[in-house]
């Protein structure tokens, strides 16, 4: 089979879009870091909403976009996704821990932005009640774990 998609001119991964970031003077990096993490946040928060998981929810398959003073995100590496019905809380929190490893590369990205993204996350999926802050110390959790085992093994943070 073939798949037949729009070239997205001027889009980069995520990892590389953060490290262009980090050369540009503090407040335009401050201002274009909240807007990819809101774009993102909703972005992510609208597939899992609408019931689709991302196995490989990561920096390289999360593209950004400036369009004028916009920010258009983009998902990548479709044969990583797949209908579940409804995504699980443990399965959201997979999928974001994954997401949250890599912007482990970017130790710029501050926790306030972090929560930026959380909450346009959570903003996508009206139906969820639980309070951000079970999200942030579920995720949390995760990404320590992550962390760790990525340590013992001597990789990189990827």
């Amino acid at each position: 089979g073939y798949l037949l998609t729009e070239w997205l001119t001027g889009a980069e991964d995520v990892h590389i879009y953060g490290w262009e970031l980090a050369r540009r003077d503090a407040a335009d990096r401050r201002r274009r870091t909240r807007q990819s993490a809101r774009a993102l946040g909703r972005v992510v928060g609208r597939l899992h909403d609408q019931g689709f998981a991302h196995r490989d929810l990561k920096g390289n398959n999360l593209l950004l976009r400036q369009k004028g003073e916009a920010i258009e995100p983009f998902l990548i590496d479709l044969d990583g996704l797949r209908n579940v019905g409804r995504v699980s809380f443990g399965l959201a929190c997979r999928n974001l821990t994954r997401l949250a490893v890599s912007v482990e590369m970017h130790p710029w990205i501050s926790q306030t932005d972090r929560l930026r993204f959380l909450r346009a996350y959570l903003r996508e999926m009206p139906g969820e009640r639980r309070s951000w802050k079970a999200w942030w110390r579920a995720v949390g959790v995760n990404l320590a774990a992550a962390l760790s085992e990525i340590k013992a093994r001597g990789k990189a943070v990827a």
